[in-house]
């Protein structure tokens, strides 16, 4: 959530920082905040970018495409039906015409994941509804 926030995805502010990691689920509290980080397979370890900061540091952050993906994938519920209503009433997802169609296409498939594909589909609808509006 907090890469679909800093990207403009999604207008809620983010407290907890989600990570995703190859290594084992884990959570803990400091004085920065809350972490939480989720076991991921190696095969979906891709789609970030490093981000440098003024104070010469620096961190890993998913691309808008993949925070999308990891979102469904980790986020939402099994059960909860995906939906464009969903998407855009329920998560308020925004500002989608920053994606990049070619490149959420090669994550989908990169996920070799049913329920990845199915939002994919949604997502590329929403992308393409919100490009023919302007």
């Amino acid at each position: 959530e907090y890469a679909l926030s800093l990207h403009g995805l999604i207008p809620e502010a983010v407290y907890q920082l989600t990570c995703v990691t190859t290594l084992k689920t884990k959570s803990f509290r400091n004085t920065f905040g809350a972490f939480f980080y989720h076991t991921i397979q190696p095969i979906r370890f891709f789609g970030y970018h490093t981000v440098n900061t003024a104070e010469r540091q620096s961190y890993w952050i998913a691309d808008p495409e993949k925070a999308l993906l990891d979102f469904v994938h980790l986020s939402i519920p099994k059960k909860v039906r995906l939906t464009k209503e969903l998407f855009l009433e329920g998560y308020r997802l925004q500002n989608l015409d920053q994606l990049k169609v070619t490149k959420l296409k090669n994550y989908i498939a990169c996920f070799n994941n049913a329920r990845i594909a199915a939002a994919g589909e949604i997502l590329i609808q929403l992308l393409e509804e919100e490009k023919g509006d302007r």
